[in-house]
């Protein structure tokens, strides 16, 4: 049940551990991250000190018992608004390999939204995979549900739920060829999304990859041991930014893992 503000809840937020806890969701008035349905989902995001207590105490007067649906879009209106304030912690290539639990590649079949039973919002993409680099997803279709609606829908109820896919996740269209990698879904709803939100959905164009952040960052303070990189690798991981070989990322990505060169110590 959704916890009620209490003077105990005061005092535990007092001391920086306080959370308001629904499916889920929880929201960290020390730092003021907001981690919603997946276990890394915001990556340390960092939010103006404007969205603190007074703000809650501020939803607690308009809802006493507020429905998921509810609840996800009023802090939806809250924490996403500003998002040109919102920093996204960069993770390298070695942090996604090491931190998702599939990877794949594929191209986009279906992507549809909808509510699920428990009135959360979410977008359900299909890859038809046809390559997979780590983990046990098998070549054909491999459908998931990440958080958040395609687009603002009217209920039946005449509201309007505004639970749209934030702007740090990944977008999906059919027909796109995309490498990607996945987290492990969440544990309470089954939801599921790319590690590093954006920075883990690479779109391919002209045998070139690129994900949400033009590939910033994505090559930073990555060390090697000599001799384990091939031409052309030693010239990826110079690149600064920008769309990149295919054929030579994903390569690298297989030999990255089936070498298992993260726990040698070959690369970090």
């Amino acid at each position: 049940m959704w916890r009620r503000w209490t003077r105990d809840t005061v005092r535990r937020a007092s001391l920086g551990t306080w959370a308001a806890e629904h499916s889920g969701l929880q929201i960290h008035l020390r730092s003021f991250r907001l981690e919603t349905f997946y276990p890394q989902a915001f990556s340390r995001m960092t939010f103006p000190e404007s969205h603190s207590w007074g703000f809650l105490m501020k939803i607690s007067t308009l809802c006493k018992r507020p429905s998921i649906a509810t609840t996800v879009a009023l802090l939806l209106a809250l924490f996403f608004a500003p998002v040109a304030q919102a920093k996204l912690k960069t993770q390298n290539l070695v942090q996604l390999i090491a931190s998702s639990q599939s990877i794949v590649a594929g191209t986009v079949s279906k992507v549809t939204d909808g509510i699920d039973a428990n009135g959360l919002p979410y977008t359900e993409v299909t890859i038809q995979v046809g390559a997979s680099a780590k983990g046990n997803i098998r070549h054909g279709a491999y459908t998931f549900r990440q958080f958040g609606l395609l687009k603002p829908r009217t209920m039946a109820n005449g509201h309007r739920m505004l639970g749209v896919t934030p702007p740090e996740f990944p977008r999906w269209h059919a027909d796109e060829y995309v490498v990607v990698f996945l987290y492990h879904p969440a544990a309470k709803t089954g939801l599921q999304t790319t590690t590093g939100l954006v920075q883990g959905k690479f779109l391919r164009i002209n045998k070139k990859l690129t994900n949400g952040f033009d590939n910033a960052g994505l090559f930073e303070n990555i060390k090697t041991m000599p001799g384990v990189l091939s031409s052309a690798e030693t010239k990826l991981l110079h690149s600064s930014r920008g769309p990149v070989s295919a054929t030579t990322l994903m390569g690298l990505i297989e030999r990255v893992v089936k070498g298992n060169w993260i726990e040698k110590g070959m690369i970090k």
